[in-house]
């Protein structure tokens, strides 16, 4: 299934691992990733969920799908997940 068929559920968890990679400082992601999931998701004794939602989002090309969200909160205009602009 593409990204577009996700629902709220789905997209909550994007949101709040794109929040997490945001404040990863010098932390890389391991997994998932856009080629991780496909090699080592097979390693796991059961694929858990969010995992595969997210692989599947950083397939179909990830954090840059919040890149004007996240242009427009550096210029004061609201995060991801603020639902609104900053005061």
């Amino acid at each position: 299934s593409s990204v577009r068929d996700f629902g709220e559920a789905e997209w909550t968890t994007i949101v709040d691992a794109h929040d997490e990679y945001l404040r990863r400082g010098a932390f890389e992601r391991i997994f998932p990733t856009k080629s991780s999931g496909r090699v080592y998701g097979d390693l796991f004794p059961m694929p858990r969920y969010a995992n595969m939602v997210l692989a599947r989002w950083l397939e179909e090309g990830g954090e840059a799908c919040f890149a004007g969200v996240d242009r427009l909160a550096s210029l004061g205009g609201g995060s991801p997940t603020s639902g609104g602009a900053a005061t």
